[in-house]
């Protein structure tokens, strides 16, 4: 089984935007005159739920600015989450993309880094006498020092001041080291721009993405190095992260009362909240995202277009959440790549009861095992506003309440032949001739027959499915 997102070589350069699902093309163009404006080292971050396509985002928004002839780089920080040295990753990184085919630009790439090895080095020190330094030095330090390493008074009095000295040192080493670094990235910076005549575009962007996804060490270390050893002259940084995932790191590393909020500012000159995706939107862009595999084969891709479409409409009448149905399509995704002998008839149910199950699991099981519990809930659906969907295929089986055949199975149909006369007196239970006068059963014999078991619905065989998806998601 496989789950495949999509890739950024994907991305037309021609037509940046010919797969914007989500619609923020208009997002871009309202960003860029904001960006082209700024004249001094500025950092933006862009804030939006994880999932809700970011990443995306930047890579289409990357490829205008380049058709456009801003210079670009990307920097995914998750991919380098492994490395214990970020600032060395990210120099690679926009070296490997900005001086791609250049040696005279990448050898000053190379001897930017080497650098940074004053300011590295210094970082040593500190670690080799954490235990000192996290010490308020008084009369019960001293005693500690004496007692553990073993040291007469006069001797810890030499060495705090040898550390104090050492300290010194390292601190005047790191300083020259930064300044070093800064001259050379501003040099490096006017160097690739020098041929852009436009000076709204004499600028190199930076987009910085998954920074919520790495470890906070090296989340933080990432930070830091944009707002000391990166603010230059010609540099504008563009952060995307979720905004409560990088404050609960930031309040966890270093236990902050605010949350992380005011840590967190120190870093950013401007934010912007990306707007959130509509729910029929969303799922267009989720099924382009897990599902594009299937695209070669055209019937699956309408097959899945069809459970997603139906899934999207509960979604939205249910008011579901982005995240809430982002579980619903990754859930989806297991269940339609579960079974190889898939009829089309499922995937109408199917999306019904994946967008019930995540919503209200309770309530899910509940109508799969009753079918007047699912009759409640399609007069619930018919007093919705249904918006563009009246006239569709879904609404007319609201309306008509052809969708509980669904929720069918052969015993209730062969009950429901025997008990409901076609003349009065009908049967004393009144549901029963309520669901027998929507012309269930005929509706039920057009469905294909049961995979499994006949004695089950449709909407119970999709439930299973959905539950082995869920116990394997929860491990």
């Amino acid at each position: 089984m496989t789950m495949k997102a999509h890739r950024a070589e994907q991305i037309d350069k021609s037509d940046p935007w010919a797969r914007d699902k989500l619609k923020r093309k208009a997002v871009a163009e309202y960003l860029t005159p904001l960006i082209a404006s700024i004249r001094q080292p500025f950092v933006v971050s862009l804030h939006s739920p994880y999932g809700t396509g970011k990443s995306f985002f930047l890579e289409c928004w990357k490829a205008d600015l380049e058709r456009q002839k801003y210079k670009v780089v990307l920097f995914d920080a998750w991919k380098t989450d492994f490395s214990d040295d970020p600032l060395s990753a990210f120099i690679s990184s926009v070296k490997q993309q900005a001086a791609a085919g250049d040696k005279t630009l990448g050898k000053k790439f190379v001897d930017l880094a080497k650098s940074a090895g004053g300011f590295l080095g210094s970082r040593l020190l500190p670690l080799a006498l954490e235990s000192i330094s996290r010490k308020a030095i008084g009369a019960e330090g001293t005693q500690e020092l004496i007692a553990g390493l073993s040291l007469k008074s006069h001797e810890v009095s030499s060495l705090l001041s040898a550390v104090a000295a050492e300290a010194l040192s390292a601190q005047e080493v790191a300083e020259k080291s930064m300044e070093d670094f800064k001259r050379l990235l501003a040099q490096i910076v006017q160097d690739m721009v020098a041929g852009v005549e436009e000076e709204d575009k004499q600028k190199l962007i930076i987009f910085v993405d998954e920074l919520d996804r790495c470890k906070p060490s090296y989340a933080i270390e990432v930070l830091e190095s944009i707002k000391h050893l990166f603010a230059v002259e010609g540099t504008v940084f563009v952060l995307a992260f979720d905004e409560m995932q990088m404050k609960d790191t930031i309040a966890n590393t270093y236990g902050f009362n605010d949350g992380g909020e005011g840590y967190l500012r120190k870093f950013i000159d401007w934010q912007f909240q990306l707007p959130e995706p509509s729910v029929i939107s969303y799922s267009w862009f989720l099924q382009e995202k897990l599902f594009a595999d299937l695209k070669e084969s055209h019937t699956k891709w309408q097959w899945v277009a069809r459970m997603v479409e139906y899934l999207s409409l509960i979604a939205q009448l249910k008011n579901m959440t982005c995240r809430e149905l982002e579980r619903a399509m990754v859930q989806a995704n297991l269940v339609f790549r579960s079974q190889s002998n898939w009829d089309d008839a499922y995937m109408q149910p199917m999306g019904i009861m994946l967008a019930l199950y995540v919503h209200d699991r309770t309530a899910a099981i509940d109508m799969a095992r009753d079918i007047y519990k699912a009759n409640e809930f399609v007069n619930y659906l018919s007093q919705c506003e249904l918006n563009d969907y009246v006239n569709s295929e879904f609404g007319k089986l609201i309306r008509s309440k052809r969708i509980l055949a669904y929720f069918l199975t052969d015993d209730l149909v062969e009950e429901m032949k025997k008990s409901v006369p076609d003349e009065p007196p009908y049967p004393a239970d009144a549901r029963l001739k309520d669901l027998y006068s929507h012309d269930l059963v005929e509706c039920y014999s057009y469905l294909p027959s049961r995979i499994g078991s006949a004695r089950n619905s449709m909407a119970r065989v999709c439930l299973d499915y959905i539950t082995g998806a869920d116990k394997y998601l929860s491990h």
